[in-house]
C-alpha cells in the first residue's frame, strides 16, 4: 500500500468510508483536470507540427534539381512522385487537423489510421524523392518525426499512472462501502425478522 501513501501524501486522518471515497473522487477530478490542461498545450503543439510539417511540404515542392542534365523519363517520374507524396501528405495533415480537438483516446486511434495510411501511401514516392531531394526530404520526415512524439506525449499523459491507481482506488473503496452497506441492512433485516 506504499502507492496508497503516495497518492495521498502526508493526509494521515481517521475519517469514514464516505469522506475517503469524496477525498478520492476530488483527487481523481485535480488529476484530470491537469492532465486535461496538458493535452491541451499539445494539440496547440500538434497544430504547430502541422504547420511546419506544411512549410517543409512547400519547401519540397519548390525545390529544384541539383542535377539539371538528367533524363526527361527520369524527371517525368520524379514529378510524378512528387505530386503523389505531397498529395498524401497534405490529405494527412487536414485530416490530423480535424482530430486535434477530439478526446485522447479517439485522437490516438484516429492519428494511428491515418499515419499508417499515410505511410502506406507515400512509401514508394518518399523513397523515389530521397534520391532526388534528400535534404528536403529529411525536413519532411523530421517533421512528421515530432507530430508523432506529440502524440506519444499525449499517448503517456492519457495513461497516467497515478490517475489509474486513483481510479482502482475509488473502485475499491466503493466496493467495499457497498459490501459494509448490505451487510449492515442484511443485520438489519435479520433483526427485524426475530421481532
Amino acid at each position: 500500500m506504499s502507492w496508497l501513501s503516495k497518492i495521498f501524501k502526508k493526509e494521515k486522518e481517521e475519517c469514514t468510508l464516505p469522506q475517503l471515497l469524496d477525498k478520492t473522487k476530488s483527487k481523481i477530478k485535480l488529476k484530470e483536470e491537469d492532465i486535461s490542461q496538458k493535452i491541451k498545450g499539445y494539440g496547440e503543439e500538434l497544430r504547430r507540427g502541422l504547420e511546419k510539417l506544411k512549410s517543409e511540404l512547400e519547401r519540397l515542392e519548390s525545390a529544384q534539381l541539383r542535377n539539371k542534365n538528367i533524363e526527361p523519363r527520369l524527371k517525368t517520374f520524379m514529378t510524378g512522385n512528387r505530386d503523389n507524396y505531397l498529395r498524401q501528405l497534405r490529405l494527412f495533415c487536414s485530416r490530423i487537423k480535424e482530430i486535434t480537438n477530439e478526446e485522447p483516446e479517439k485522437l490516438l486511434e484516429d492519428f494511428n489510421s491515418q499515419f499508417k495510411a499515410m505511410t502506406t501511401s507515400s512509401a514508394r514516392s518518399f523513397y523515389v524523392l530521397q534520391e532526388f531531394f534528400r535534404d528536403e526530404t529529411r525536413g519532411v520526415s523530421k517533421a512528421i518525426g515530432d507530430i508523432e512524439k506529440t502524440i506519444q506525449e499525449v499517448k503517456r499523459e492519457s495513461k497516467d499512472k497515478e490517475l489509474l491507481e486513483l481510479n482502482e482506488l475509488e473502485s475499491k473503496i466503493e466496493t467495499y462501502y457497498n459490501f459494509q452497506k448490505r451487510q449492515r441492512e442484511y443485520k438489519e433485516y435479520i433483526q427485524n425478522s426475530r421481532e
